[in-house]
């Protein structure tokens, strides 16, 4: 392309010489243009002479065309120079070639479906974003490119990813409490609160209609809107202008193709809740202690699982195995699938996966900050800042099976005050902080120490890598692969990152500091430097 104002040629939309304006290119005048184009070409050909329309058909062939009339013109004079005997030699060649070059293509393709599959496996194709002053900017290793304003966008239920999307002109004098995206950026809701009527809706919309899913005078919360339009809420009931609250409600709502509003109330009273997206599940229990799961969708189906249940523990996060009171409500992880329950001080792991509906005993325990890995047979427990383990085994009782957990735990080790452990379901390791500050790993019946002097409660994982972890050693940030590397250090001493946090990309680390600033360095540990400033990362797609 030919700059207007320099005349420099480029290429892309923006010239490089001059920092001229940008060209935005409108798809739909381009291909306007360029029909009408190929219309008057054509009639120019249809003009030409007999001979220039035989020139330009020959022109107009593609390179492989023009190579099957040459071949084909070849073989008609090969006929009459050469005998059938030699012909039938020369075809023999042309099919051992062929099938020469078949076999490397099929090669080359089939490695580079192994190669794109490890990439995927080992790295989401994510695309990184930045906050920063009611802003979200795209991030690079070099800088930061602004791409909407924070107000313009609804993120989904993890808070990370988002969508550019706008709540409907007539809900825009409501203030809005809160708002909600499915996954695939199909359906949209919004929690909104109308002063001059002093009531709360949830609006449901999309590109084609927009609906009231709720509304009444009370307090409402957005739990999860998945990507065929469910919504799931609760209510609660305001009493007094005080704050006081009555009972909390749960519900599920969908629009129907008639547009008309389906809503369930799941549980009158409600107390623990936690959304396993994946199996369109959900798992809570109410006042009465009785432990439900409500699987939505054509086929809704509510199962009492237990009597007496008096708190409820989620999977965290990215793992399928941890189970702890710090888990979020939401859970969009593929395949996850099981839980823990707690009926007084004895701890129960339920799965979706069990045909008879029984659940495992895990014995007792009165910790109230409870934290759970069952990955198979093997159970690791953290209670009283102790890392414990054993085994699942199979118990005979009056010609049932009930599948409980041996009843004497093994000490692993002491843990730090803040009882900090993630879990590799890869290399099927505990990795924590003990109460000596030094780093380690449980990895089938071996403790590893890692690194010593470390600041207990700053373990964490490396977003988007499967088996990275950091941690603050000597007030520097430290970084390892898996727990089969040395650790690298990415930062100087007392650079160290908000709350261990580190985000993973193309070779890459990023980061922000304890004062704000956004800084990307190599995996390896060097050439670490400030991009700019900013209020936290998050993982787009």
């Amino acid at each position: 392309m030919v700059c207007p104002k320099c005349g420099r040629e480029y290429e892309g939309t923006k010239c490089p010489n001059c920092d001229g304006l940008d060209i935005i290119v409108n798809q739909d005048d381009y291909l306007k243009r360029r029909r009408e184009y190929e219309e008057k070409q054509a009639a120019l050909k249809s003009a030409s002479s007999d001979n220039e329309e035989k020139n330009k058909s020959n022109e107009a062939l593609r390179p492989d065309e023009i190579l099957d009339k040459i071949v084909k013109a070849g073989g008609q004079a090969r006929k009459k120079i050469v005998d059938k005997k030699t012909e039938k030699a020369q075809k023999e060649n042309k099919i051992k070639k062929k099938t020469i070059i078949i076999g490397i293509v099929i090669s080359i393709v089939v490695l580079a479906g192994i190669l794109a599959t490890y990439m995927l496996i080992n790295h989401k194709e994510v695309t990184l974003y930045t906050i920063y002053d009611n802003a979200i900017y795209r991030l690079s290793e070099t800088n930061m490119q602004q791409v909407c304003d924070y107000d313009e966008v609804l993120f989904e239920s993890d808070n990370n990813s988002f969508h550019i999307q706008s709540i409907p002109q007539q809900f825009r004098d409501r203030t809005i409490k809160e708002s909600m995206a499915s996954s695939n950026g199909k359906y949209y809701c919004a929690f909104v609160y109308n002063h001059s009527s002093n009531n709360y809706s949830i609006i449901l919309w999309n590109n084609e209609n927009c609906n009231i899913v709720a509304e009444n005078n009370k307090e409402k919360k957005l739990l999860y809107i998945d990507n065929d339009g469910y919504v799931i809420y609760q209510e609660t009931e305001v009493i007094n202008e005080e704050g006081s609250v009555g009972m909390t409600q749960l519900y599920i709502s969908k629009v129907e193709s008639d547009h008309n509003v389906t809503t369930t109330m799941i549980s009158e009273t409600v107390k623990d809740i936690y959304i396993y997206s994946d199996k369109k599940a959900v798992i809570f229990n109410d006042l009465d202690g009785k432990l439900y799961t409500y699987v939505y969708g054509k086929n809704p189906k509510k199962q009492l699982i237990a009597h007496d249940v008096t708190t409820v523990y989620g999977a965290v996060g990215d793992c399928l195995y941890l189970f702890s009171y710090k888990a979020q409500q939401v859970n969009t992880l593929k395949d996850c699938n099981g839980f823990i329950y707690k009926c007084d001080d004895l701890i129960y792991y339920y799965t979706f996966d069990f045909k008879d509906g029984k659940s495992i005993y895990l014995g007792k325990n009165n910790d109230a900050n409870l934290t759970y890995i069952v990955d198979k047979n093997d159970v690791i427990m953290v209670s009283k800042n102790t890392l414990m383990r054993a085994k699942i085994v199979d118990k005979a009782i009056d010609t049932h099976t009930e599948i409980k957990v041996i009843d004497t735990y093994t000490e692993i080790a002491k843990l730090g005050t803040l009882g900090n452990i993630i879990y590799d379901s890869n290399s099927k390791s505990v990795i924590f902080i003990n109460d000596n500050d030094s780093l380690m790993y449980y990895c089938k019946g071996k403790v590893t120490t890692i690194s010593n002097e470390v600041t207990d409660g700053t373990l964490n994982w490396v977003a988007n890598t499967k088996g990275g972890f950091t941690y603050v050693c000597n007030q520097a940030q430290m970084y390892c692969k898996n727990v089969k590397t040395s650790p690298v250090k990415i930062t100087e001493e007392g650079n160290i990152a908000q709350n261990s946090e580190v985000f993973y990309q193309k070779g890459k680390l990023y980061f922000v500091n304890m004062d704000g600033k956004l800084y990307v360095c190599n995996d390896s540990g060097n050439n670490c430097n400030m991009i700019g400033e900013a209020n936290r990362i998050i993982l787009g797609k």
